[in-house]
């Protein structure tokens, strides 16, 4: 191939890797009621979406399929996020106050918050129960 072709294929291609969309775009929606071991909690999150707007939508519409009893209507979007992990600890017992989340670089990093924040809400029996119930990184995040 000439000079005289390369540089333009070159440009084009260029141009086209920077209008790939990233799909980095990440959102957490919460349904949080003044008492989790009565209520419950709703939680929406997503992640590797191609726009803010597109990563709000799906997780108000996840966080809306959990809503029940206390948390009707609670659904706001929290956070939003790029290039980042996200994770939700619950204790599984139903009745139980044990719940967190969190957002952080790393998928373990993430876990690990969403744990702690979990065993703290939870009562001194409860603490060892929580567990990973949910997460996932967008963009170049693991």
């Amino acid at each position: 191939m000439s000079t005289r072709f390369r540089l333009p294929a070159l440009a084009l291609l260029l141009w086209a890797a920077s209008h790939v969309p990233s799909f980095a775009e990440g959102a957490v929606a919460l349904g949080l009621p003044a008492n989790v071991a009565n209520d419950g909690v709703a939680i929406g999150h997503s992640d590797s979406h191609d726009t803010r707007e597109g990563a709000e939508r799906s997780a108000m519409d996840l966080c809306r399929r959990e809503e029940q009893g206390g948390t009707k209507g609670l659904c706001k979007i929290v956070l939003n996020f790029r290039n980042q992990c996200v994770a939700v600890a619950v204790d599984p017992l139903f009745g139980t106050a044990g719940f967190g989340w969190a957002v952080a670089d790393t998928r373990q990093a993430a876990s690990e918050r969403a744990l702690t924040l979990c065993r703290d809400s939870s009562t001194p029996e409860r603490r060892n129960a929580c567990k990973i119930d949910g997460g996932g990184c967008d963009g170049t995040a693991k």
